[in-house]
């Protein structure tokens, strides 16, 4: 995986790419940046847009920070990208994004 740095020195866009399909929330941003706390905590259903957010400000700020992440997320979130694939392995899924780029109905 190359670094923010290495994509901008090669003239990619890929970070700009990536957020141009997420929503703006500046009013909720505004209000992270009123409250003046040391510490932040997001709580909210999934999909709820959480991590969006958090991303959204943390970057505007440049402030340090910790985003802390569970074993059980790290676990969890493949079956999910698995069961949403039809497939039961890390291979299959690479052999179906594989087929879907040759297909021509992917991106590469």
């Amino acid at each position: 995986m190359r670094s923010r740095t290495e994509m901008q020195a090669g003239g990619q866009t890929e970070f700009a790419a990536a957020e141009s399909h997420l929503i703006k929330r500046p009013r909720l941003t505004k209000l992270l940046d009123d409250a003046g706390a040391r510490v932040v905590l997001l709580v909210a259903p999934a999909g709820y847009g959480k991590t969006t957010l958090a991303r959204e400000w943390l970057s505007s700020r440049g402030a340090p920070h910790l985003w802390p992440i569970s074993d059980v997320t790290v676990k969890v979130h493949p079956r999910h990208i698995y069961e949403k694939l039809g497939v039961r392995s890390r291979s299959e899924a690479a052999v179906r994004a594989e087929a879907f780029l040759d297909d021509g109905k992917g991106d590469r």
